[in-house]
């Protein structure tokens, strides 16, 4: 843990953006390569939580408990959601997580939480930097949630992460994530904890190309 902390502190900003691109590149060859199949749905947590301390090492000067206090109830409130959904299919519909995003409670991956709380980070500090209406921030950061997850949606399944009952995706689904999204931005936003971060938009965009990658490989029959 010491090497990889120190490896993390060696990096530039301009460095690691170039590095994920490059990142999430090897990493869609290696799922579609048959012989690497395997190791790179390992690796599909491990590359969330490597997201997670990019950004914690470039997170700046500023984090109070306050934003830890926040941070933390996003995640508790997104795993809790997802706990639900699960368990019952009354909030995104009727599915079950596969076993990429690693261990589970109560058939809710532990990691899941922490998504939701790296996506509402980066999508509320890629609005950050815009002149425009707090309320249209928070609608615009929401938005942007739910085309991240329409893109990752038909590739979930090549992942491991989850798939749903009769392989159909619900519209509840679309609809509750857009809910929850719009919910943890107001949090956010309305405690003004919105802050600048110049990974943010790289690492939503290199992941978003790694599902688009993904899509296109599926429909051409690559996957």
């Amino acid at each position: 843990m010491q090497r990889l902390v120190s490896w993390l502190l060696s990096f530039r900003v301009d460095e690691v953006k170039r590095f994920l691109f490059i990142f999430y590149l090897v990493g869609l060859i290696g799922f579609l390569m048959p012989f690497s199949h395997s190791l790179f749905l390992w690796l599909t947590r491990w590359a969330l939580l490597f997201n997670v301390l990019l950004l914690v090492r470039f997170y700046g000067d500023g984090f109070t408990a306050r934003h830890g206090l926040v941070y933390v109830v996003i995640m508790l409130a997104g795993f809790a959601v997802e706990m639900v959904g699960v368990n019952t299919g009354l909030v995104f519909g009727s599915y079950v997580y596969g076993p990429a995003l690693g261990l589970k409670l109560w058939g809710t991956p532990l990691m899941i939480g922490l998504n939701w709380l790296m996506l509402t980070f980066c999508w509320s500090a890629v609005l950050q930097s815009f002149r425009i209406p707090i309320f249209v921030k928070v609608f615009l950061a929401a938005l942007g949630m739910l085309f991240y997850d329409v893109l990752l949606e038909p590739s979930a399944p090549l992942l491991d992460m989850w798939v749903w009952h009769n392989d159909a995706i619900p519209l509840q689904n679309y609809v509750a994530w857009f809910g929850i999204a719009l919910f943890f931005q107001a949090l956010v936003h309305g405690m003004r904890m919105v802050r600048f971060h110049p990974l943010a938009r790289v690492v939503l965009l290199s992941q978003m190309l790694f599902f688009f990658g993904l899509w296109i490989a599926q429909i051409i029959g690559l996957s």
